[in-house]
């Protein structure tokens, strides 16, 4: 008798799922159009692991072979920064996102690390003066059906007034799910959405880009309970209802309370004068707060300038600081919005009558 119920020990043992896999796409890839980049996701770890490769961004399409391997290659015809996604799962569904990037050409490499854009077309912002777009994703459950999650990214822009492009793709999702990112509806669109498969936590990615730069924002508590429920009327209205997105790191659909009961922060703007130079005018944010102490993330841009200035938003010296400046270029008045986020809801503030004036002094001693 005690042999056997050790040999079943060990099997029950053995057969316990361990840590979940993790995906490694591997470091970012240089090189010129028509050559062939290897994609490297052999650091990747898990319990019989498959993979599947996807170009999730780019400035145009490019062929990928070998996608279900742990290598795979791009070839890519144009000139362009290209978003490889990795997603790898393990013998028991548990799944894992990761990406990396193919840097194609000499542009597309000052771009990504020079700091200088493509320039020269229009909405492009002009060489050395592209802004990067900004991403807002937020998710909350369909009224029609409960499992149906809806993906808005419909408060991203791009200070340059750049057209952008969107992607959504999965992060993670629960061990008994089969979606994949092609179960997401509308991923290259601004408004999205995905019915889940099974209760679990589901994290969703939102890419941004214009062309140029990107931004992402992550989803990464999307809390999915399926139950069965056949009374029309919930009686407990406090309990949460079939298919509610809801947990402590779910993401929080509205500012008003709202899923996950989430509270807005506060901007809080000043302007002042530098007193090194007369037209250069500080920003500071530094008195915003998040009632719920989450990390704060911050926006400045223009609202209005004079008729004759030619200043942009990228003229804003760190626009996506608590600190921001920007140097006038011509008596009038300026407006400045600020916007913080805590990831979940924004607010902002309006700096609306900044008034410069350019005066001719030439005594040495004010």
């Amino acid at each position: 008798m005690p042999r056997p119920m050790l040999s079943l020990f060990v099997l029950f043992t053995s057969c316990a799922p361990g840590p979940g896999p993790t995906a490694s796409a591997g470091a970012e890839v240089v090189g010129e159009p028509g050559q062939t980049f290897l994609l490297d996701g052999t650091s990747s770890t898990g319990q019989g692991v498959t993979y599947t490769w996807s170009v999730l961004d780019g400035p145009d399409d490019a062929d990928l072979l070998d996608a279900d391997a742990p290598v795979a290659y791009l070839l890519p015809e144009a000139e362009g920064v290209y978003t490889l996604g990795l997603e790898v799962c393990d013998a028991f569904g548990r799944c894992e996102a990761a990406t990396t990037r193919a840097i194609v050409g000499a542009k597309a490499r000052q771009a990504a690390f020079g700091g200088a854009s493509f320039g020269g077309g229009p909405g492009l912002g002009g060489l050395g003066k592209n802004s990067a777009p900004w991403a807002e994703a937020q998710a909350t459950r369909s009224l029609g059906s409960a499992s149906i999650i809806r993906l808005d990214g419909t408060g991203s822009y791009d200070p340059d007034g750049d057209t952008l492009r969107y992607r959504w793709t999965f992060t993670t999702k629960p061990a008994g799910s089969t979606l994949t990112d092609a179960d997401i509806q509308d991923s290259t669109s601004a408004l999205a959405s995905f019915k889940a498969d099974t209760s679990g936590t589901y994290g969703v990615r939102l890419v941004v880009r214009d062309g140029l730069a990107s931004d992402t924002d992550l989803l990464p508590g999307i809390v999915v309970k399926l139950l069965q429920d056949h009374d029309p009327v919930d009686d407990d209205t406090t309990a949460p209802r079939w298919g509610a997105v809801e947990g402590a790191d779910a993401r929080k659909a509205t500012s008003g309370g709202g899923v996950g009961q989430n509270r807005a922060p506060l901007a809080e703007a000043t302007a002042t004068r530098s007193l090194a130079s007369t037209s250069l005018i500080r920003l500071d944010a530094t008195g915003s707060s998040d009632p719920d102490g989450d990390t704060l993330r911050y926006r400045w841009t223009f609202s209005a300038r004079p008729a004759d200035s030619k200043l942009t938003d990228a003229d804003i010296q760190d626009s996506t600081s608590a600190l921001a400046s920007f140097k006038a270029d011509t008596s009038g008045t300026y407006g400045v919005r600020l916007v913080v986020r805590d990831g979940f809801a924004s607010d902002s503030d309006l700096l609306p009558g900044i008034v410069v004036k350019f005066v001719e002094d030439n005594d040495p001693i004010d």
